[in-house]
């Protein structure tokens, strides 16, 4: 993120790095080159920064959890395995800024409680979008100034007019305090999180009081696919574009590509074209009927996967009413993983199997059983909402505007399969989409978005 000299203070000429993300595909030669490309392409883009009149970088340093994806969808099972702790992933963002310092690019650097140790308001705190601190410091004024009431309503009981006189001849006096309980509360975190947290100094002011004047002569290019982070793994999942493996990461690159330079759109575009050729040569009454076609193809879809979950919620209902615990017929099991992505497929698959050994307890069995009702559950929910939303779009096709509806149905509905995924996403909690650079010694940054 970037926040040029028309934002306000304090986020003015300020840059933010939140999440940062690798897959180990990368080779060199000599071996073992992945941290110095990673560290070069950094230390360039601060130095860029620098040179447009950026005047701070912002890093939040937090390495990613078991299941985590910042920016690619699906990771080596070897970057998994071995991931960087918190100090590790640290100590990887101060060599490059050391690196950085030493050639010039950036002034200085500090964690956020030595730069901010001297600050008079909560105010001097820049703010980001998706910031850890965003949302932090909104839960703290929030929950202050409920302490405030319930101590005003202890207080308090019948107020008459001279009660209400020194209420508001306290009030000042109460912002003060307030303010000093909110600036503790977030010294005390910044002192408890200062591992987390980077403030770089890219150029000092060149005079006091007045800022550098941000001037970018690339204009802004905006694209669906990459404009958010959260946005780009989305797609990535619906499409299953994975990086677990390198064939699928080459195929996912490719994918990529064909989407953001809009060929999808040229493709969608040449196959109504031919098949309303063929449908008119046929006499089939054009592009209506194909989008009549392709709703009907995928309403089944739709219905076929509801008697799949029907037919997995009802078992899972009939085992836990009987207590036998009994586990999914595996032809039924195997049809509902089809359905899963695959990161949570391959958990289903390895409990199923765990369960299946004799040795295994019923109440293992009946842990296993409750978390797939609670899971059809959510997914009839899911299937339900689109099956409702696809029957205004076909009401309309039977009315006088029908047609109209039917040609602005986008033609690959049909042919994508239906596929629905198991919810992992976290914004709203933490939002500090806690995804960050993951990698080996040599290994670079792989990193989330936050969480909250």
């Amino acid at each position: 993120q970037e926040y040029g000299s028309e934002c306000p203070e304090p986020n003015t000429n300020r840059v933010y790095i939140s999440y940062l993300d690798s897959v180990r595909y990368f080779k060199s030669a000599p071996e073992g080159q992945r941290t110095t490309v990673y560290h070069s392409i950094l230390i360039n883009y601060l130095d860029y920064a620098r040179g447009l009149g950026f005047e701070h970088g912002h890093i939040w340093v937090s390495p990613p959890k078991q299941g985590d994806d910042y920016i690619f969808y699906a990771h080596p099972e070897v970057m998994l395995q071995k991931r960087m702790g918190l100090l590790k992933l640290k100590e990887w963002y101060e060599k490059m800024l050391i690196i950085a310092k030493d050639k010039g690019v950036i002034a200085d650097f500090q964690d956020m409680l030595d730069a901010y140790k001297d600050i008079e308001s909560a105010s001097d705190i820049p703010v980001f979008s998706g910031d850890h601190w965003a949302a932090s410091i909104a839960l703290k004024i929030q929950e202050l100034k409920n302490k405030e009431k319930e101590l005003a309503k202890k207080k308090g009981g019948g107020h008459n007019g001279k009660g209400s006189k020194a209420a508001s001849g306290s009030g000042v006096h109460a912002d003060i305090k307030q303010e000093e309980a909110l600036l503790n509360q977030i010294q005390e975190e910044m002192r408890s999180m200062r591992n987390h947290f980077i403030v770089v100094t890219l150029a000092e002011q060149r005079q006091a009081g007045k800022r550098n004047k941000v001037v970018d002569p690339v204009p802004i290019m905006s694209n669906e696919f990459v404009d958010q982070r959260s946005s780009f793994l989305e797609k990535c999942q619906m499409y299953h574009w994975q990086f677990d493996e390198e064939v699928n990461a080459a195929h996912s690159t490719l994918m990529l590509l064909y989407y953001l330079h809009g060929m999808h759109r040229t493709a969608a575009a040449a196959r109504q074209k031919a098949a309303a050729a063929d449908l008119a040569a046929r006499g089939l009454g054009g592009a209506g009927a194909s989008s009549e076609q392709q709703q009907r193809s995928r309403s089944s879809k739709i219905e076929m996967a509801m008697q799949d979950w029907t037919q997995l919620l009802n078992h899972a209902n009939e085992a836990a009413a009987s207590e036998t615990w009994d586990l999914p017929p595996e032809e039924l099991f195997l049809r509902i993983l089809a359905q899963i992505n695959k990161s949570k497929r391959d958990i289903l698959q390895e409990k199923y199997n765990q369960c299946r050994d004799p040795s295994t307890t019923a109440a293992t069995r009946s842990v296993f059983i409750r978390v797939l009702k609670r899971i059809a559950e959510s997914f009839m929910s899911c299937l339900h909402n689109m099956q409702a939303n696809r029957q205004l779009p076909n009401a309309a096709a039977s009315s006088a505007a029908a047609p109209a509806a039917a040609r602005s149905a986008p033609a690959a509905a049909a042919a994508r399969p239906l596929c629905l995924r198991l919810g992992r996403h976290r914004a709203g909690a933490r939002r500090r989409d806690r995804r960050r650079p993951v990698g080996g010694a040599d290994g670079g940054p792989v990193r989330r978005v936050p969480r909250r």
